[in-house]
């Protein structure tokens, strides 16, 4: 993931950070005889964080809103329908928050490790598929496959 933007005093700091989110297992799995496959492709992250020592000047607070957005991969969804069918997906969507803690460890003079341990809710939506065969819309089928994925 890339910092795009990080404002910071001593004691707090608040950052938005971007990259690509990469399908792992079943979730990125384009194996048509995989009931679970979710035929996800990469897609993007999107992630604001809160950093602040409120309590002692070695362990601090966190929290930390994230965004991920995968498409389907339009292969995954050629295979699995006849010819003559069009196909048309939104995207699965991961999004939640994280609350935990932080340590500080400073490496060097301005260098730093911040080990972290967070709990929260993070909700995935399945996409909703669209498919027109032979000029005769159908709608729906959304799946509902364990969303795992790296930022």
């Amino acid at each position: 993931a890339f910092n795009l933007v990080n404002a910071q005093d001593f004691k707090h700091s608040i950052s938005l950070s971007f990259g690509t989110a990469t399908p792992k297992g079943d979730f990125g799995s384009l194996d048509i005889n995989n009931n679970k496959a979710g035929g996800a492709a990469a897609g993007i992250c999107i992630d604001l964080e809160y950093k602040g020592f409120l309590f002692h000047d070695k362990i601090g607070m966190l929290g930390l809103i994230k965004n991920q957005f995968n498409p389907m991969d339009g292969d995954y969804l050629a295979l699995q329908t006849p010819v003559g069918t069009t196909v048309t997906s939104d995207n699965w969507v991961l999004n939640g928050y994280l609350l935990g803690a932080f340590y500080d460890v400073q490496l060097w003079e301005k260098g730093f490790f911040h080990p972290k341990v967070a709990v929260g809710m993070l909700n995935a939506t399945s996409p909703k598929l669209a498919f027109e065969i032979f000029n005769h819309a159908l709608h729906y089928i959304p799946r509902n496959v364990f969303a795992r994925a790296t930022c």
